[in-house]
This record gives structure tokens, sequence and C-alpha cells, in this order.
């Protein structure tokens, strides 16, 4: 969709930097499972050599990290409910989310490349908080050195027919993989999460014993902000928007909140409330670019939604701002695409911008709501061309992949205008 709901990305293209480092991560898998199940199905015909095997251990050691990386986060989750602070989703991987369940009462989203991870809680009560988290912290180390020193353990104690065998190298490997989790994660120090650069469970260790804990009227915001943004990924406008309202207190005045709340309230079909908070954070000073650029991107989606000839001019430049910083960020190729397609007409160019847009946006993998808003741009672009036939298949496509009423109403009326 159009509006964007995130905070301040890489300065690298990050969708270029997320493909290729999935692209990477589905090679470097292929070849563990291939060392781990073709080496010993050649040693049975009698293919074998030390290289091979030291391959095949290679390989499993590194899928041994990424399974690791789920008791890890289910140790953070668990401990977290137990002191009364639920666990609000385990991600794992970046997104898109390829697969979403719920596991032992947790939310798990997994995406490509899953080579990090992250619990997000909600803290349940100001009472003895600090040491609470102190204690859900630990849980993520302490469960991947218990599998650790349970794997070593049975290994030690194979019978002698299998020591020196397959199983046994695979539980010491196993035992090595989830030591090597649990002292990555109590090294303090910045990792990269599927939410960002975080603390390492170390870093918020040494915090939590060290300094005062932050304000927690913060902490409980910032769990309502991360439900919005959950919520929000479901389509679920209305609980989004619950959830912002109560962090409204002490997020509201900052740019990436507004970004998110200005998109919850456009999913909701109410871009003019939208537009307000957007222009007053606007005026803000010394923000940060890319944070700017976002801002700009939903203005000028609220004024396409508001379909007001007068706000034609400002979309463009807004668009056009957004567009110049940040153009690998889909929401912001479909707002620039329906900006410039709502200004199309037959004797000006806009048109074919348009679809030039359009087609490099094929390889960004445009989620549904991103996909039906290129459909509206697509279609708006027909009718500036005269092709009334294929703008109807457009508007049919947005309505099929659920555009929202006002988008769809920008190309219906178009249509009618057309036909009388």
């Amino acid at each position: 969709m159009g509006p964007h709901n995130h905070s301040a990305g890489r300065i690298i293209c990050p969708h270029c930097r997320t493909r290729v480092d999935a692209q990477r991560w589905r090679v470097k898998l292929l070849v563990a499972l291939s060392a781990v199940i073709v080496v010993p199905i050649g040693a049975l015909f009698g293919a074998q050599s030390t290289l091979t095997w030291h391959a095949a251990g290679f390989g499993w050691f590194y899928l041994m990290l990424h399974a690791s990386l789920f008791p890890h986060e289910l140790g953070h989750a668990l401990v977290a409910r137990w002191v009364r602070c639920p666990p609000i989703a385990i991600l794992i991987g970046a997104a898109p989310w390829s697969m979403k369940a719920k596991v032992l009462g947790s939310r798990w989203l997994i995406g490509q490349g899953a080579g990090n991870a992250c619990t997000l809680i909600a803290p349940g009560g100001t009472s003895f908080l600090r040491w609470r988290l102190l204690l859900l912290t630990l849980a993520g180390p302490l469960a991947s050195g218990a599998i650790a020193a349970g794997a070593f353990t049975v290994a030690r104690a194979l019978p002698e027919s299998l020591q020196n065998s397959t199983i046994q190298a695979a539980l010491f490997i196993a035992a090595a993989a989830n030591g090597f989790v649990a002292f990555a994660n109590l090294w303090p120090h910045r990792v990269t999460s599927p939410m960002g650069p975080l603390s390492s469970d170390g870093a918020q260790i040494w915090r939590y014993l060290t300094q005062r804990l932050a304000d927690p009227q913060q902490i409980f915001h910032g769990a309502n902000a991360m439900r919005a943004w959950l919520a929000y990924q479901d389509n679920d406008f209305t609980l989004a928007l619950r959830e912002v309202d109560a962090a409204g207190d002490s997020l509201g005045s900052q740019p990436e909140f507004v970004i998110l709340k200005s998109a919850i309230l456009c999913g909701l079909e109410r871009p003019a409330e939208a537009k307000k908070i957007l222009s007053e954070a606007s005026q803000a000073q010394n923000l940060h670019p890319q944070v700017r650029a976002m801002l700009a991107n939903n203005l000028a989606w609220t004024n396409f939604m508001l379909d007001d000839p007068a706000l034609l001019d400002e979309s463009l430049a807004l668009s056009e701002q957004a567009f110049g910083v940040l153009p690998w960020m889909p929401p912001i190729v479909v707002t620039r695409a329906c900006t410039l397609a709502a200004a199309a007409t037959g004797t000006n160019l806009l048109g074919d911008e348009v679809r030039k847009i359009l087609e490099r946006a094929r390889d960004l993998n445009l989620e549904p709501r991103s996909q039906a808003c290129a459909a509206i741009a697509l279609g708006l672009a027909e009718i500036a061309a005269g092709n009334d036939k294929e703008a109807r298949e457009c508007l049919a496509r947005a309505q099929m992949l659920g555009a929202g009423l006002l988008p769809i109403l920008v190309l219906e009326k178009r249509l009618t205008t057309v036909s009388q």
C-alpha cells in the first residue's frame, strides 16, 4: 500500500541487501543440506574421505546454528510468560514473512534468511520489572547452554559401539552450535535483529544489573507500538489504531510513530486525519533524510486518497522527494506511481513513466496491498492512454486484492468520467 509504516531503513538499498542476503542464505543452506545428506550416503557405497566428512560436519554445524535459534527464543518466550511479561511475537529472519504460526501460546513470524531473531514482549505491571526483564533475557542463553550441555553429556555417555560414530559426531556438533549461540548472545555487543540493531542479551543483562530501569511507561508504550505494527501487518487497522492511541502519551511526537499512525489511519480510510498529523510532524527540524522522505510519502498518499485536484501538484512534489531518497521501498514506489498516474493525461508522458516504475517494481516482492494499489496506478495510466477496457481489468484486480475503498473510488471516478 502507499503509506509507509516503518522507521528509517539502512543507507544502502535494504531491498537489494535483503535479496542478496536471502540468496546467499539459500545457497548456504542448500550446500549444508547437500553435505549432510550426500556424504553419509556416499560413505555407504565406499565414497568417503576425511575432507568430505569435514564438509558434512561444517554443514551440520551450519544447520544447527539456525535450528538453535528456535529453542533460544522459545526460552525467552516461556520465561517471559512465567514472569508476567507475555510475548507479543517471536521474529526469526527478515520480512516478508513466509510462515506465521502460533506455537505454545506464542506468535511466530519466520522470514527469509533466518540468521537472526528476537522476541517481543509486553511487560505486565511495574512490580519487580527490572528483575523480571533480567530473568527473561537470561533465559535464552540458558536454554542454548542447557541444550549444549545435554547434547555433550549424551554424546559422552553413548555405548562403546557408538563411540566415534556419526551419531556421536552429530551430538558433539549440536553441542558446539548451541554453545556458540549461548556465548555469542551473552557477549555484550550490538546485533542485527528483525527489528533493526539491538543490544545482545549480554548487553541487556549488564544494563539491568548496573543501571536503573528506564521509565516503565516508555516500555509499556513501546509494547503498544509493536502490537500496533503487527496488527497493521495483519490488516487489523482497528486494533492497530487502538494500540497506537494507547501508546500516544509518550510516543505521539516521534516522527516514526507518526508514520505508523498515519498508515493505520489511511488503512481505516481516514486520510484527512492522517494528513493533519503528518503535516505537523513534517514541521520538525533536523529530521533524518529517510524519516522526512517517509513523512513526505505518506502525505502524498493521503492527498491521493483525498482525490482533490488542488492537491495534485503538492502530491507530485512530495512523492518525488520521497522517491528520490528511498526508490527501493515498495510503499514509496507505489505512491510515486499512483501520484504520477493521477496526473497523467493523453498529452503528457506520465503514463509511460508509471509503466516504467511498475515494471521495475516487479522485483520488489510487493505484498497484496501494494499490488492492489499498483493496479490502481496502472488503471489510471490506461485511462490516460484511452484504454478503458484495460483500466476496468485493473480495477477488478485492485478490488480482488483489497486496495481499500478510497483508492478504488479514485479509479472508479475516472472511469465514470470517461464513460460520460
